[in-house]
């Protein structure tokens, strides 16, 4: 290893403007400036002289503040029970994961899950009125009627949903009922429709036929405007068809039963 002395000696000569110095193995050191001008003595020396910090250890990760963790533990809990499909049970378990799965706070989370049901219930007295997802399930239960297999919150996405549908024409074939379509909103549809205010709906014809596909997807429309629901027909990058309701002020009931 060349020593600071060395290197001071070479710098000292460069200064000089002697040819013959030694080479240095800080280039930086001996450039000259873009004035055309020597670098300065001291502060080549400083630089040579000049101690390496040390790297500083990366501190390790610190838990979050509880107080954090309980305000987005309570904000996940709200939108959770105003989608209105999961049961007290599974919006708790759901709830511990945003509280980092302490089991020192799920007395907490459970306090916060009780706060926020009692919160919607007492919304929900106020509900003398058929909501959104009342006149969806109308819309729904016309379309049982109308040999369409209607499912609210069913499978866990389009591709299973409809493999699930094809097992459930086969169960009504088997009772001798006949089933001409289907129509669908899956798990991942339902996350967050309190919030989105617009739910996908998936349809289909039985027969490999877009023709009859497309006239599912006329009676479903149909069927869902005369609940007063706003529907817009989509197709994806796939060109798979689907439709769309939007504007919806999702009140879910949990306690109540709709009036008639």
């Amino acid at each position: 290893m060349i020593s600071v002395r060395s290197r001071v000696l070479a710098v000292l000569l460069l200064v000089a403007g002697c040819d013959d110095a030694p080479a240095s193995p800080e280039p930086d050191a001996r450039e000259e400036k873009t004035d055309g001008s020597k670098p300065d003595v001291a502060s080549v020396l400083g630089a040579l002289t000049a101690k390496t910090p040390a790297s500083r250890p990366e501190k390790d990760g610190k838990r979050r503040p509880k107080s954090i963790l309980l305000a987005e533990t309570r904000e996940l809990v709200q939108w959770r029970v105003a989608d209105g499909f999961l049961e007290r049970a599974d919006i708790i378990e759901l709830a511990m994961g945003a509280a980092d799965g302490r089991e020192s706070l799920r007395s907490e989370v459970e306090k916060v899950v009780d706060e926020e049901l009692a919160a919607h219930q007492k919304r929900e007295a106020d509900w003398k009125f058929l909501t959104a997802p009342d006149r969806l399930a109308r819309a729904f239960a016309a379309l049982e009627k109308d040999k369409v297999i209607a499912r609210e919150r069913f499978s866990d996405c389009r591709k299973c949903g409809v493999a699930d549908m094809k097992l459930l024409r086969e169960d009504l074939l088997e009772k001798g009922r006949r089933a001409d379509g289907y129509l669908f909103f899956t798990d991942q549809d339902a996350d967050g429709v309190s919030k989105a205010g617009e739910l996908v709906l998936e349809y289909g014809s039985f027969r490999d036929d877009e023709e009859a596909s497309a006239r599912i997807g006329d009676r479903v429309t149909q069927a869902l405007r005369a609940q007063g629901l706003t529907v817009v027909a989509e197709t994806d990058e796939d060109q798979a068809s689907y439709l769309v309701l939007t504007g919806l002020d999702w009140q879910k009931r949990r306690f109540t039963r709709p009036p008639r």
